[in-house]
């Protein structure tokens, strides 16, 4: 019986399962990816680690089976892990304000990669202005009471194994300050 796993699907390149046999039978542990065995039936005893980090992104089955002292095998116990270890690509900021500009509510909009979260975050010189949040498709901030200077607008996409891609970023000068 195999107890606990990696979950149905996640980025971690080391999953472990837990398992129980009948007392006395000892157990063999196998991997696979779509056919392809990647660690043949070997003896193992309650919980077996693999080591992913080459193998690359795709669906894993697990397989453990008792063995009892006759050298009798039983029926294996599957159990299958989706592994995604690869980040989104960067998203694309579709459009902007432009380089520079006196609108103190300034928009972009992005699209990423499909089945992707995005998250937009606002600096100026290296200040935060607005941190990492959600956010889907388009981002309007308010500059009103935040003054002059170049504004860095920053979007990155996250999958659904929690993978983050690396962000995509614009610049925006705002001048909105009436000439002295």
């Amino acid at each position: 019986t195999i107890n606990s796993g990696p979950g149905a699907s996640g980025s971690d390149t080391s999953p472990t399962w837990t398992f129980t046999a009948e007392a006395g039978a000892a157990t063999e542990c196998r991997l696979t990816r779509a056919g392809t065995v990647i660690s043949p039936y070997g003896s193992c005893t309650a919980a077996r680690t693999y080591d992913l980090s080459t193998e690359g992104d795709g669906t894993y089955t697990f397989a453990v089976r008792a063995v009892d002292g006759a050298d009798n095998i039983g029926p294996e116990t599957t159990a299958t892990y989706d592994l995604d270890a690869t980040a989104p690509g960067a998203p694309t900021i579709n459009s902007g304000p432009g380089a520079s500009g006196s609108d103190t509510s300034p928009t972009w909009t992005f699209t990423a990669e499909a089945g992707a979260s995005t998250q937009c975050r606002l600096t100026r010189a290296g200040t935060v202005i607005s941190p990492y949040g959600s956010c889907t498709g388009a981002r309007t901030y308010d500059l009103s009471t935040e003054g002059d200077g170049t504004y860095t607008f920053a979007v990155r996409a996250i999958d659904g194994a929690a993978n983050t891609g690396p962000e995509t970023t614009a610049t925006y000068d705002l001048d909105a300050t009436a000439p002295g």
